[in-house]
């Protein structure tokens, strides 16, 4: 009976001391999946490591080239990770504010009359023969984009495209927000808090 009831403890302390330690396990593995915090948002790697991915194809279609040294990916990786800051950390700031984009003025500025100057600078929207901005080229990719008779051969092109799109549709939207941002900011300047806050609601209404 003594040896019996030792023989049961001891497993019983196996098989918490096991759990004890795939719990942990667990949750250093999870650790270890986040690379940062912003503005308290953990950063996935995997996260990170496609925002890197989606860089590096913009780079690859802007430059015509996919041969890029250290020296080149270390600022790409720069660049990705600034990106992922100022995007947390002026999203915050406007949700306070109640600063938003709408999908008409996305629109406007991505394929409308009003074409933004980020999406007027890319090389892939020019007209080869001039040089300059064409609108013709603009929608011919933008249509291809969503395209969804595309044969089987092309998808890696199309998965390419979408991701260049993509991260140029986020680059405005995140400018247009930080235009509001900043005209906000500019206009309480030298005002009280009240009288921000009584502009702010009077714009919101108009």
């Amino acid at each position: 009976g003594v040896l019996l009831a030792v023989v049961i403890g001891v497993a019983l302390l196996a098989f918490i001391i096991g759990d004890f330690l795939n719990s942990g396990s667990t949750l250093f593995h999870q650790s270890k999946q986040n690379v940062a915090e912003i503005n308290g948002e953990k950063i996935n790697i995997q996260a990170y490591q496609e925002a890197i991915d989606q860089m590096n194809t913009v780079y690859k279609i802007e430059s015509g080239r996919s041969d890029f040294n250290e020296n080149e990916m270390s600022q790409l990786r720069t660049q990705v990770w600034e990106n992922m800051i100022n995007e947390r950390v002026l999203g915050a700031e406007a949700a306070k504010m109640g600063l938003t984009v709408s999908t008409e003025e996305l629109r406007d500025k991505l394929i409308g009359k009003n074409i933004h100057s980020l999406i007027l600078q890319r090389p892939a929207f020019m007209d080869p023969q001039t040089g300059q901005f064409s609108q013709a080229a603009l929608l011919q990719f933008y249509n291809s984009v969503f395209d969804d008779n595309v044969p089987q051969e092309s998808q890696d092109q199309l998965r390419e495209a979408k991701s260049y799109w993509l991260f140029w549709e986020n680059a405005v939207k995140n400018s247009i927000l930080q235009d509001k941002y900043l005209a906000l900011i500019g206009k309480s300047v030298g005002a009280n808090s009240i009288e921000a806050k009584y502009n702010y609601d009077a714009r919101k209404l108009t």
